[in-house]
């Protein structure tokens, strides 16, 4: 996946972009000319280029879902912002953490029956390999 390097400073009304890269090195170059003062300290901001393209361009559809240890799917939401899937999805279109009680997934699916075979198909690995509970991914 091709990442964009953008160097922003400032916050909320002084918030600005100062520069697109297309490589770090180059960034961090121009950070180190351009360092700003107190209240403008530039920072590199990683983001993928053309996210889901290949999901979008296939009619998969952004979902998030939750289902209890025993295996119950108690929420499945077609999302229609981004939080949730912009910096958190893996490679494999799959995010999720477990809690004691529940566990959270998103995902890129057809629809609402595929979304819940990706989740049913998480809670299953998780179970066989006692990792209910545990704060990370398979």
């Amino acid at each position: 996946m091709k990442k964009i390097y953008i160097v922003t400073s400032g916050e909320y009304s002084r918030y600005k972009i100062d520069g697109v890269f297309d490589c770090k090195e180059k960034a961090d170059q121009f950070m180190k000319t351009f360092s700003g003062d107190e209240w403008d300290k530039p920072r590199i901001e990683i983001f993928e280029l053309n996210p889901f393209s290949s999901e979008l361009s296939n009619g998969l559809k952004p979902y998030f879902l939750r289902i209890e240890k025993s295996g119950e799917i108690v929420v499945v939401v077609e999302k229609k912002e981004t939080f949730g899937f912009t910096r958190c999805i893996d490679y494999d279109g799959i995010s999720y953490t477990i809690g004691n009680r529940l566990m959270n997934l998103y995902c890129m699916a057809k629809n609402e029956t595929h979304a819940k075979k990706i989740i049913r198909e998480k809670w299953s690995q998780v179970i066989a390999l006692d990792r209910w509970g545990y704060e990370h991914k398979i």
